[in-house]
């Protein structure tokens, strides 16, 4: 997996000059969670590469130090921390690539998804208002080897419920702008080298939330593809006779 990583950032640095200087794994504070870590870190890097090697442009935004590209190793305030732009070659649209950092919710708790994406004029003290999608990476095991373990319906129900308490956009909503992402990263989703939860299809489609499973890479499709997420249908109210009530 370090290899793997290592690849990708060499790709990076060629575009958005990102090649850490310092090795990732004895770098994380606590070596239960360098695994982890690494394996959140290949999702981010597959994201900008795919992207970058595409119609965007991508930057480092934040640098700390003498310049230096610093990355949370756990959930930190965004200002302390560097993240990426990506912009549109040809429309100029910019959003930003944000790496575990904490998010206000809209009742002033902190929540900080492995990465979001955010609008491009985001400050450093973002809230939900900021926020137009999410990922979490879910490593099974201590390698990115392909696995039949599943992602348990708990941390399924965690992401879920993130989603929703972040006011994240629903795929295919008017506010949703991932029409056209690399499949990995098409809906708002948990992505994992392992298997999805137990949880049925319609359950992922009503929470507006897919899974990436088996994950190789930003290419690898997401469960279930984008085309089957159907945004609510706005709730009417009907007045019949002096009495409202409400149709779907």
């Amino acid at each position: 997996m370090v290899k793997n990583i290592q690849k990708l950032s060499k790709d990076l640095s060629r575009v958005i000059n990102l090649l850490p200087r310092e090795d990732l794994y004895t770098s994380v504070a606590n070596p239960n969670y360098a695994a982890d870590y690494l394996f959140e870190m290949k999702v981010l890097f597959s994201l900008l590469d795919h992207m970058t090697k595409g119609g965007w442009s991508g930057s480092v935004e934040n640098r700390q130090g003498q310049g230096n590209i610093v990355l949370p190793r756990k959930p930190g305030l965004k200002r302390n921390f560097s993240y990426f732009i990506l912009e549109n070659k040809v429309t100029k649209e910019k959003w930003q690539v944000v790496h575990g950092t904490k998010i206000k919710d809209p009742f002033g708790e902190l929540r900080a998804p492995d990465i979001s994406l955010q609008v491009g004029n985001a400050g450093v003290n973002p809230t939900y208002r900021d926020i137009k999608a999410i990922w979490d990476a879910k490593l099974r095991g201590k390698e990115d080897s392909l696995t039949n373990k599943r992602i348990s319906d708990s941390e399924y129900q965690s992401f879920a419920w993130l989603r929703e308490n972040l006011r994240v956009p629903r795929p295919n909503s008017a506010d949703d702008p991932l029409a056209g992402w690399p499949q990995a990263f098409e809906v708002s989703a948990l992505i994992t080298n392992g298997d999805g939860p137990t949880e049925n299809d319609q359950v992922l489609l009503n929470n507006g939330v897919s899974i990436t499973r088996h994950f190789q890479n930003a290419t690898t499709p997401t469960h279930p593809r984008r085309q089957l997420h159907k945004p609510l249908r706005p709730k009417k109210i009907v007045r019949l006779g002096g009495i409202s009530k409400i149709k779907v």
